[in-house]
Formats: structure tokens, sequence, C-alpha cells
């Protein structure tokens, strides 16, 4: 029996630190996202990496919130397929529907969650 009360007070403190001390990792992304915009020095000339791709894809699909999951995977993807385009910029026309539609998603996601992320699109 004390054995039982050991796991479940032990199985409730993870809970209580999975769910509630530990920040989401798709929560985190929004923030440091957040503090981009303010420092932003990149250039439409940076070229997205596999391996960042990957990465930036993972943050959001291990996060706990379905619409910081579904937002943040798909604009990755997006963001990767149209990286991989090249100098065709025509091309990219085709995936400003989906870019604009999952750019405000996560917006929203993240503001739903406490982070706002202010995009102007020019300054």
């Amino acid at each position: 029996m004390a054995a039982l009360s050991l796991l479940l007070l032990a199985g409730g403190g993870w809970l209580l630190y999975d769910r509630v001390l530990r920040e989401d990792s798709g929560v985190a992304a929004c923030r440091a996202l957040a503090g981009q915009e303010k420092s932003s020095s990149g250039t439409a000339d940076d070229k997205l990496t596999k391996e960042e791709y990957l990465s930036m894809r993972q943050v959001f699909a291990d996060s706990r919130y379905a619409d910081l999951r579904e937002h943040g995977t798909k604009l990755m993807d997006v963001l990767w397929q149209v990286s991989q385009l090249g100098a065709d910029n025509e091309m990219a026309l085709t995936y400003l529907q989906p870019l604009t539609e999952h750019i405000s998603g996560l917006q929203s996601a993240c503001a739903d969650h406490g982070v706002v992320i202010d995009l102007k699109l020019s300054d």
C-alpha cells in the first residue's frame, strides 16, 4: 500500500511539473519568435537547412497544445517547401495562401497562450 501511495505521489508530482511548471515547447517557440521580431537581422537570402527545419518542426510537434502543434508544424512545412524552390519566385506564389493561413493561425495560437507576436509587414 505504501508503494502504491509513493507511486501515485511521484506520478502526481510529475504531472504537476510537466503540465504546470515546465514551459511548453510551443509556447517557448512563441516567446522566441516574439523576442526575435524585435532584434531580427535575417535577410531574404537566409537558407533554411534540413536540420534547422526538422529541429524547428519538432519544437512545435512536441507542444501539448493542439493549436500550436497544428499551425507551428504546418508553417514549418510550408517554409521548408518554399525554401527549396530556389530562384523560382513564381512558384512561391502557390504557397501564399497556406503561408498566410498558418502565420495568422500561429500568431493567434501564441496569443491564446499569452504570447503576442506583432507581425509588421513593413517598417
